[in-house]
């Protein structure tokens, strides 16, 4: 079985989206696919069970956080 969920982030910017997709890129490689289009972030995280799916997007959803917060606090 393979259980699979897409996030769609819209930010108020496409330099916005760029800047915290770039900043999640690292923590991404093998676990989600993340694209950009204009100011909208897709991020598309595929896993063998729902469990591992919850925990990937946890995890992803804890450095999303991070990366928006820092940003907030650069402007």
């Amino acid at each position: 079985m393979t259980v699979t969920a897409t996030l769609r982030l819209e930010y108020a910017s496409p330099d916005e989206a760029e800047r915290i997709a770039r900043t999640l890129a690292p923590d991404n490689q093998g676990y989600i696919q993340v694209t950009v289009s204009g100011n909208v972030i897709l991020a598309t995280a595929t896993a063998s069970t729902a469990g591992s799916l919850r925990h990937t997007l946890d995890d992803f959803l804890a450095c999303l956080s991070l990366a928006e917060r820092t940003g907030e606090v650069l402007k």
